[in-house]
């Protein structure tokens, strides 16, 4: 049985940022408009474009923050820098970190994005939101695959066996 709740814990600390990242990278100056940032998102049908300055990410723009920040604030996209406004210094994780510990460091960071840097800073990729909700079926086939083990319910019908036959002797 020990051995059945530790495949349990494994499955849930073993998936990784780096099973499920998928987006690709794409950057943008901080001197580039918004309009240039959301023709890019647009050709590449991506959400997100890095801001890097010499090879080092300095910041985020996403489609929620041209809504917010240009368009309902009536600004002009070709005439608004990236600079003025992209999210400085994004929250960034390693490949090897847990999807679970990805996603809690979403929450309290309160961001929808991390992006994926290795060791040397180096950018990656970017991980979503979605990207973790979709990886929940990786995790759903392996818990699935656990549960349908034999050798699981064979312990659980010795336990149940082992309880009701206790129950019998101490209580008859």
């Amino acid at each position: 049985m020990e051995n059945i709740l530790k495949n349990f814990s494994n499955i849930k600390n073993n998936i990784t940022v780096k099973d499920i990242m998928s987006n690709p990278v794409i950057g943008v100056s901080k001197d580039d408009t918004i309009h240039k940032a959301a023709k890019i998102m647009n050709e590449n049908s991506i959400s997100t474009v890095i801001v890097s300055e010499n090879n080092k990410l300095i910041g985020i723009v996403t489609e929620r923050d041209i809504v917010k920040k240009v368009i309902l604030s009536g600004k002009n996209p070709k005439k608004t820098k990236i600079s003025d406004i992209m999210t400085p210094n994004p929250v960034t994780v390693f490949p090897n970190v847990s999807i679970l510990m990805a996603s809690n460091l979403m929450k309290r960071k309160k961001v929808r994005k991390l992006i994926v840097v290795d060791l040397e800073d180096k950018i990656a990729v970017i991980v979503s939101q979605t990207d973790i909700i979709n990886s929940m079926n990786k995790i759903y086939g392996a818990y699935k695959s656990l549960l349908w083990d034999s050798r699981f319910y064979f312990i659980l019908f010795l336990l149940v066996t082992l309880f009701f036959l206790l129950n019998y002797i101490l209580f008859r």
